[in-house]
Formats: C-alpha cells, structure tokens, sequence
C-alpha cells in the first residue's frame, strides 16, 4: 500500500531524509510543509532532489487537514527549526489518527517549558528522536565493551566536539541561522546534545555535574558558543569525566576517550573508527556520515510497516531512534542541572 510522509521544515537535514527514506520506497506520495504564506522551497546545492517530486502545503490548515487524512503507518517527520518541534508536535496530535509514526530531530524541546507542554506524549511509543550515533558501527562495540566489561571497569571519559559553525553551512551566514539565536533554540549546548546523549545511552545520567556555559560575545551571537561540562555516577568504582563542545576549530574535531582499567580508547566520529590501546580497530570500509542516515530510514520503514500491520515494533537500541521517553529524560536532567 502507497505510504504518505510528511515533512515539517525542508532545510538541511529535512532533505537528507527525504533522499534516503526516498531509497528505500517504491511508491509513496511526498509533502513538505513550508510555512504559511511561502510558495517555494530552497534546494540545498549538495542534494538531488526535483521539486516536482513534492507536494507542498503553505498554510496551517492544509497541513491539519492533511494529516487528519492519514492513516496508519504513515510517516511525519519533524525537521523545522529547534524552537518549533514541540509546536509542532502539539500540531499533529491536534489533527492526527492513531498508529502514524513521528520523527523529530534533536532536541525535543528547548526549554522546561515547552518541554512541560508535550509531557502528557512522552510514553507515546510511536514518537522517535533521531540520534544518529547510535547507530554507528563504534557505539555498539563501547556499548558491549562497557556492559561485558571487556577491559574491566570503565574509570573515565572525555568528549570533545569543536567545530567552527562558520563551516556548517558555508551558503548562509551563520549570524542568521538559529542555531545561534537563542529565542530560536540556537546554541552550542542543545544544538551538539549528541554528546550528551551517547553519553546517557552508554552509562546513564550522573549523579553530579557542573556547566560552564559561553555568552556568545566572541562570536557575536546571544546565544552560548562552547560548554563545559563535568560529570560524577554513583557506581563502583566511581566513573568520572568531561565533555567540551563549541563552535569553534576550523579543523573539525569530535573525539570521544574512555579509560578503562586495562585500555585506553578513543573514537574518532568524523571516521567511526575505535582506537584500542594506540591500536586502530578498522574494518578497511571507508565511512561516510549519511551511512547512518541510511540505517536510519530503514528503521522508520520497520516501525511504519509494523504500525500499519498492528504488530508490536521492537525497539532497536542501535537503530539511531530514540524513544521520547529517553529523550525527556535526558532535557528534564540537563534543564534541571543548567539553570541560572
């Protein structure tokens, strides 16, 4: 049966899954849903895409009247920008049938607030984060390295994620993209939550931790530009560490260590590459990022195949989706530890 799926907001990374759920369908009917008033949509120039492929709609109540004619199985990912996911959100259960699938992409909200506004959906099961990590070859070996306790017992940590945000999206200027406006959701903390969350899927939430937090001024944003953060868990023996992100280093850097009690490791994420010891762990495939998008679509295929047969999906841990749930949990600890 033909599937619809419905794109809120078609900048950067709306497209990429449009392209790569596109792969994996035969025939399905495609929307993007614009904003009101607006009549066209920009192609970003790395992408293919023909515009006729889509069927855009520019007004609110084409959107509601939309998704209240979908049925089951169908697909509505949330693309738009930060502060407007849980808007959205509150859109589509307005105007919605049951059993469709929903994809939003990080963060979830952007403040306690809105966050507070969606917490009657967070033990929805058919509403996914995208946390593309997760579905990297490296986080299920750390992932299975610290459970079974390959090298004995996990000590410590560092992450580190600099990467100029000039560099980002070299056709528009950064000064205007809301990952640097605060009203906007915008700033290095919640827009790089990747850390963060790897961290939280690997060994959970800790029991201590203090931020420091950038204003911005370097960089002529009102939004942070870098953090820092150190972490504490209860366990036995005690984990401890840090994670440092900003939007600076035209060199792109984003390295994750773990000291274990009998190796020192280090994940290189731009290459998905594990270094054990000084020793690279490299299957000799090369890696491309989009691979894990790639992983991605298939999952949201599974799940939408599964809701539109009424069968039970189960949730794949390394599937690069994340149940609403984890991600609430996660907001509210950081909303909790970040306040002023």
């Amino acid at each position: 049966m033909k599937k619809n799926f419905l794109f809120i907001g078609f900048g950067s990374i709306g497209q990429r899954h449009f392209i790569n759920i596109k792969e994996q369908i035969i025939d399905g009917d495609f929307y993007v849903y614009i904003g009101e008033n607006k009549t066209n949509i920009t192609i970003r120039p790395n992408f293919n895409i023909i515009e006729s492929e889509l069927k855009l709609l520019s007004s609110k109540t084409e959107l509601q009247e939309k998704i209240r004619n979908f049925k089951k199985g169908d697909v509505i990912f949330i693309c738009s920008r930060s502060f407007e996911h849980t808007e959205n959100l509150l859109t589509i259960f307005d105007s919605s049938v049951k059993n469709i699938l929903i994809i939003i992409e990080k963060p979830l909200a952007t403040n306690q607030e809105s966050l507070e506004k969606i917490s009657n959906l967070k033990n929805n099961n058919n509403i996914y984060v995208v946390s593309q990590f997760r579905a990297s070859k490296s986080f299920y070996s750390l992932d299975k390295m610290i459970t079974r306790k390959t090298y004995g017992d996990l000590i410590s940590f560092s992450f580190l994620n600099h990467e100029a945000i000039q560099t980002w999206h070299p056709w528009e200027n950064y000064l205007e993209s809301y990952s640097t406006i605060k009203s906007m959701g915008g700033g290095c903390l919640l827009t790089q939550i990747h850390d963060l969350d790897i961290l939280y899927s690997l060994i959970g939430l800790p029991v201590k931790s203090n931020f420091f937090i950038g204003d911005g001024n370097n960089l002529r944003i009102d939004a942070d530009d870098y953090y820092l953060g150190s972490f504490l868990y209860d366990t036995q023996p005690s984990i401890f560490g840090s994670i440092s992100s900003s939007y600076y280093c035209f060199n792109k850097t984003k390295v994750h260590s773990f000291i274990f009690e009998k190796a020192f490791i280090k994940w290189d994420l731009n290459l998905d590459i594990l270094e054990i010891n000084n020793k690279k762990n490299k299957d000799g495939k090369s890696f491309e990022r989009n691979k894990l998008f790639q992983k991605i679509a298939k999952e949201v295929i599974n799940i939408s195949n599964s809701l539109e047969r009424n069968q039970t999906h189960q949730s794949n841990k390394y599937s690069g989706l994340v149940k609403i749930n984890d991600s609430f949990k996660l907001l509210e600890w950081l909303f909790l530890n970040t306040k002023n």
